[in-house]
């Protein structure tokens, strides 16, 4: 890998290679997509295929949510057991960076889902999903994949640091997408809820693919704008935990 960490595109050309070599990489992208049946039966069960366009959100931000940012929190604590955060540490790359692009390619990958969810909707429930506004939709996925990425480095360096990485992300998952109103908008959370949501990329990228499939009542403008401020903000404190973890491990020489 050390030839490939000079440029970013060796970087995300090393991760693709990684993941077509591992089914479980991939695993989201058939499974999550999946859920489409099981959100869009309820809306259609009770007279609301208006609704279609929530479960196309929902299974959408849980597959770029699975891909990058728990697939992708799994990438420090591989690297360390595999050696590999002992051959980074010598080049000059910061190895956050290096970690961002790699879980970028997730993210991105991960938005292969929404394509899979709207076949799904139009070919077993015959809803056509309205496409209209491919720009904002292509824009909020792209925003969400790279919010993930930014989000992942604040995740990653502290699954490392636990012993038992899927115990801590199956603890997060429920409550990060409850709380992000990935099925329903958080606007129907209790009151106490509604606010740390505001914190959180996911909820505002939930609004704004609702609003862009015409479903919803946020600013898709509003929506794109808060998920890069989030990705900004999560992408410098990840950039600092990240870094400072690898100080950390030189300081002590344990990798």
């Amino acid at each position: 890998m050390l030839e490939r960490v000079g440029s970013m595109p060796g970087v995300m050309r090393f991760q693709l290679t990684l993941t077509r070599r591992s089914v479980e990489n991939i695993l989201p992208l058939i499974t999550l997509p999946l859920a489409t049946l099981t959100s869009v039966a309820i809306f259609t069960a009770n007279g609301r295929p208006d609704l279609a366009p929530y479960g196309v959100v929902s299974a959408t931000l849980t597959t770029i949510g699975q891909m990058g940012f728990f697939i992708g929190s799994e990438i420090v604590v591989s690297d360390r057991a595999e050696g590999v955060l002992e051959a980074i540490s010598i080049v000059p790359t910061p190895y956050a960076a290096i970690l961002f692009a790699r879980v970028s390619i997730l993210g991105v990958l991960g938005c292969i889902g929404f394509l899979e969810s709207v076949a799904i909707a139009k070919f077993i429930f015959g809803i056509d999903v309205a496409l209209d506004d491919w720009p904002s939709i292509a824009g909020l996925l792209l925003a969400t994949a790279l919010g993930t990425a930014a989000t992942c480095l604040i995740t990653a360096p502290l699954f490392a640091l636990g012993k038992s990485v899927r115990t801590l992300q199956n603890g997060i998952a429920a409550p990060l997408y409850l709380l992000s109103g990935v099925l329903v908008p958080a606007s129907v959370l209790p009151a106490a809820l509604q606010l740390p949501s505001h914190i959180l990329y996911l909820s505002w990228g939930a609004d704004g693919l609702r609003a862009a499939l015409g479903s919803g009542t946020s600013g898709i403008v509003a929506s794109l704008l808060a998920i890069v401020a989030l990705a900004l903000l999560s992408g410098l404190i990840g950039y600092f935990l990240t870094e400072n973890f690898m100080a950390r491990l030189q300081q002590r020489g344990k990798f």
